[in-house]
């Protein structure tokens, strides 16, 4: 039980850091395609 939970830990802690990676991939392509963000921003 102690190791399971660990291990769902470690996935949910992975699945986290995969998001915040593609959030800062998409700011990081934002900061040069000025079009995509005003596109983004204003729906």
């Amino acid at each position: 039980m102690y190791v399971k939970l660990i291990y769902n830990f470690n996935i949910m802690k992975s699945t986290a850091e995969i998001f915040c990676g593609a959030f800062m991939f998409n700011l990081f392509n934002h900061t040069f395609n000025m079009q995509n963000i005003r596109y983004q921003v204003v729906p």
